[in-house]
């Protein structure tokens, strides 16, 4: 058996990005959802941005329920659309007493999330293009 060269995809690390809590994040997507009043549907957007000081959601086709999180961030102004359900279920995965940092790096590139607290943990997301 042949198994993915996971190197090749991995994004390397570069400043960008935030360093959020997750359960902090998850809770921010959770209110919006429930702002967006239809709760999260399959491959629902999710329009994660970087500001001074916090992460920006926005949910739905005009941006109809925004949340910002607390957040330490690198670069502001970094945009990336990530299906909503998947950020909220991998956000649910990392222990809830330690940041997780959120990699941004190229568009169209996945978004890499990592932990001092757990460095063996590495997670994916392909950003949507719709």
């Amino acid at each position: 058996a042949q198994f993915v060269d996971y190197a090749r995809i991995i994004p390397k690390v570069t400043g960008g990005g935030a360093t959020v809590h997750p359960v902090a994040f998850k809770d921010a997507l959770d209110r919006a959802a429930v702002g967006y009043a239809s709760g999260l549907h399959k491959y629902e957007p999710a329009l994660v941005e970087t500001a001074h000081g916090c992460i920006k959601l926005k949910l739905g086709e005009q941006d109809e329920s925004t949340e910002e999180v607390e957040a330490e961030v690198k670069e502001p102004g970094q945009k990336v659309k990530m299906d909503a359900n998947y950020l909220s279920e991998m956000l649910r995965q990392w222990p809830e007493d330690g940041d997780i940092q959120m990699h941004i790096g190229t568009p169209g590139k996945p978004i890499l999330f990592t932990s001092e607290k757990s460095p063996a943990a590495q997670h994916l997301i392909m950003p949507m293009t719709k």
